[in-house]
């Protein structure tokens, strides 16, 4: 019977370990992972976020694209005499600083990096990367957020290119609509009840007076209706004949006590007559 040692069952765990997953191996699958899930989260009915998504996609490719460079020159690149190293968490940055600034077409995404960084190193292979990309992204789609605007059809104001200088000229008050259904503080219960079932506006403006037509704010229309059914409602008629009822009471009392009064009076002329 064969006895084994300590040592044999480290050399024989050792073989039948896995070895553990290269740098590049693990870079092509988290760029592989992040790209379907960042199309997940731009894409979900919810809010689920667009910028740091792309922001991490573009950090692993950058990433992946260094430790392809650290691999094909494993001891640098000699320039000018100079050994310049290979980081690939250098390459990370500048790739995640490039793919938001395209993908939403803007150059802010350089100063984020240096702010989350706290280094300027990269400072000028960063922004060379992220006006390059900028550059071509705006040649090729609109940011990401104009493509979710035409995709849900949301309205939205498009740019205007440079064959169309022409169109600066219009104004608002061009395409406008002038007659603006309304009502006011002086608008009675036939005005409001003929807006209601001519028009389905579900919010209404309101305005100061017909006059000025100075905007201070909306009403929903629903609120409109349900105020235009307590109007006519028999709770409301019980209500205004109860309030009519009690001012009645009140006058009456001061009535009675106005009477007393005068009879108070009265009797204290007459004892100062008498005196």
């Amino acid at each position: 019977m064969q006895v084994r040692t300590e040592r044999d069952w480290r050399v024989w765990s050792f073989h039948l370990t896995p070895a553990p997953p290269t740098a590049t191996t693990s870079s092509t699958r988290s760029s592989i992972c992040q790209f379907w899930m960042s199309a997940v989260a731009t894409t979900m009915p919810i809010p689920s976020g667009a910028f740091m998504p792309v922001f991490i996609l573009g950090a692993a490719f950058g990433r992946l694209v260094g430790e392809i460079m650290a691999t094909l020159f494993p001891h640098g690149i000699v320039f000018d005499g100079i050994l310049y190293r290979i980081i690939p968490g250098g390459y990370a940055v500048i790739g995640a600083a490039a793919l938001t600034g395209a993908v939403t077409h803007t150059v802010s995404t350089a100063v984020i990096c240096f702010e989350l960084t706290g280094q300027i190193s990269h400072i000028l292979p960063m922004m060379v990367a992220v006006i390059l990309a900028n550059m071509v992204a705006q040649g090729l789609q609109p940011s990401l957020y104009d493509s979710i605007i035409q995709v849900k059809k949301l309205p939205y104001l498009p740019e205007l290119g440079f064959g169309h200088m022409s169109q600066y000229n219009i104004f608002v008050e061009d395409i406008m609509v002038t007659k603006v259904n309304f009502i006011s503080s002086q608008s009675t219960y036939r005005e409001v009840k003929l807006l209601l079932d001519s028009s389905s506006l579900k919010s209404i403006p309101l305005v100061d007076s017909k006059e000025s037509m100075i905007l201070l704010g909306s009403i929903d229309r629903l609120e409109l209706l349900a105020l235009c059914d307590w109007w006519l409602s028999p709770e409301r008629r019980l209500l205004m004949q109860g309030r009519s009822l009690q001012e009645q009471n009140q006058s009456q009392k001061h009535s009675w006590e106005s009477f007393a009064f005068v009879d108070e009076e009265e009797e204290e002329d007459g004892e100062k007559v008498s005196l």
